[in-house]
């Protein structure tokens, strides 16, 4: 599963970013497949928006799957603070650097360009 999601993570950045973090919720298996897959989907994805939507989706899957997986042993307010906080780090924190990166590159590009015309 893991091999699957890698490898379809620049063609379908959305769906992938969507589902590993519900398996991320469900395994810690998945956490370092996460933060790949946040670094690749705010990368590829086209639009502010559309990457608001797909991050959104993430998390709420991400923190739905896993208080519902810990519900019994904490509490349900804890859990979700702490849960959010690691998702903040491990998931936004490489989608918005690596969104960041690629404008800034893409910028510097058009600069260039426009420079040397």
């Amino acid at each position: 599963m893991v091999v699957v999601l890698s490898l379809l993570r620049r063609r379908l950045p959305v769906s992938v970013l969507v589902v590993t973090s519900a398996l991320a919720g469900l395994s810690g298996g998945f956490a370092l497949l996460l933060m790949v897959v946040a670094w690749s989907s705010g990368r590829r994805i086209v639009g502010a928006g559309r990457a608001l939507g797909a991050f959104t989706a993430s998390y709420v899957l991400y923190v739905g799957v896993t208080v519902a997986m810990t519900w019994p042993g904490l509490r349900p307010l804890t859990q979700v603070l702490f849960t959010t906080l690691y998702f903040l780090a491990t998931t936004l924190v490489p989608g918005l650097a690596s969104r960041y990166w690629t404008q800034r590159r893409t910028l510097l590009h058009a600069l260039q360009e426009r420079k040397h015309s």
